[in-house]
């Protein structure tokens, strides 16, 4: 088997994450244009801060590096970093890198 089967491609698998019934798929890939010229492939989560994604009863899906929203509230003895993983209202399973805010606030009203 050459190192070249043991390589990273754009494209490859990460990882597939289940969030109260909502598959995502998590593949290697770039952010940017510039970073393929410079890095190896990365596991590429989707943007729910732009393309908000809800469970069934309403709660916002985010990923645990997501930019932290005015909500946000610092768990104790957790790094200056604000993230959504920092934060009291975030919970996730099985310690996956996607989860739920439970903030009432931030819930849909409407779950059409």
């Amino acid at each position: 088997m050459s190192n070249d089967q043991n390589k990273i491609h754009e494209g490859d698998l990460f990882d597939t994450i289940i969030v109260d019934g909502v598959s995502f798929e998590i593949r290697y890939g770039y952010y940017a244009d510039f970073e393929r010229e410079r890095w190896e492939p990365m596991p590429i989560f989707p943007d729910l801060k732009t393309n908000p994604v809800y469970t069934t009863d309403g709660e916002l899906i985010v990923t645990q590096m997501q930019d932290i929203c005015e909500k946000y509230k610092r768990r104790p003895k957790r790094t200056d970093d604000e993230r959504c993983a920092d934060c009291i209202f975030f919970t996730s399973e099985n310690k996956k890198l996607i989860g739920i805010c439970r903030n009432a606030e931030r819930r849909r009203r409407n779950n059409k």
